[in-house]
């Protein structure tokens, strides 16, 4: 994402990290913060002073975040982030969103911002939905305009090794069978990439405000992207769908209704499924052939 936001005129720009080191473009400024930490936010919100915010951070680890503690937490860092970035004089701000806030099941899984109910059902999409309500009041008490972003289901580089891309990725690089369910629910998945550009275009296009969809607006089963990233090394035979127990897998089908953001953003076609497994793929092969 950075190399995005970097060409794309911005004069600073700043990134936070809670990692020991990090390394990125040049141009960009990086600081060592725990973002859960209210008074060093403050103090660094109001040192640097920015005039645009792009806030990704939540809880998000694999089997976890959906019922995490951290979600509580998470919610209150950001309001107290957002609070002082208002005060700061702050002009636009972008929000990672979910699409854990619709309610799936009362459209048929199509989700659209004006048509399908906000009714989050776990604490990670309560939380999510808390903050985009937060934001709004607070937008409409300040002078600044802002845009909340529903993410759907991200994969690509970087991902937790317990995710299906990854574990199978890696499986079939090392000529193990991955072990899947019958993956037979349909997600919207969107390459990494993809979702990063529309942030960074949400972050540009200052007009465009609410929640806005960030999905490939296309239905892919869920063994159908184990497949992909199979056949991407040459071995589908090792993608052994149905080998897991099919337990509660959820709504048969997830996907994006991806109108409003194509028509108030530029327009950028998807990463297909094949593209996308294939460059995660090799990612997994470098890092795995880096190891020692």
């Amino acid at each position: 994402m950075l190399p995005m936001l970097v060409p794309a005129g911005a004069l600073e720009t700043h990134a936070t990290t809670s990692r020991e080191s990090s390394t990125g473009p040049l141009g960009v400024g990086w600081h060592h913060i725990d973002l859960l930490d209210s008074g060093v936010v403050t103090d660094f919100i109001r040192r640097v002073r920015p005039s645009h915010l792009l806030h990704l951070a939540w809880v998000t680890t694999p089997g976890q975040f959906w019922a995490s503690d951290y979600n509580a937490r998470w919610l209150a860092a950001s309001e107290a982030l957002l609070r002082t970035f208002a005060e700061s004089g702050g002009e636009r701000v972008v929000v990672a969103g979910s699409c854990a806030e619709y309610d799936w099941a009362s459209t048929g899984g199509v989700c659209d911002e004006a048509r399908t109910p906000v009714k989050p059902k776990t604490p990670y999409g309560q939380a999510k939905n808390s903050l985009r309500l937060r934001l709004q009041e607070l937008a409409e008490q300040s002078s600044f305009s802002w845009a909340w972003g529903r993410i759907f289901w991200l994969y690509g580089p970087g991902e937790p090794s317990e995710r299906l891309v990854p574990s199978v990725a890696r499986a079939v690089l090392e000529g193990r069978p991955a072990l899947c369910t019958s993956g037979t629910q349909r997600r919207d998945f969107i390459y990494v990439e993809d979702a990063a550009q529309i942030l960074v275009d949400l972050l540009n296009t200052p007009l465009a405000t609410g929640a806005f969809n960030v999905g490939s607006g296309v239905a892919t089963a869920v063994g159908d992207l184990a497949l992909a990233v199979g056949s991407a090394a040459g071995r589908p035979d090792l993608v052994r769908l149905g080998a897991l127990d099919t337990q509660e897998e959820g709504a048969p089908l997830v996907v994006a209704d991806m109108r409003r953001a194509r028509g108030g953003l530029p327009r950028r076609p998807p990463t297909s499924t094949q593209a996308g497994a294939a460059q995660s793929l090799d990612w997994w092969q470098r890092r795995l052939s880096s190891r020692p």
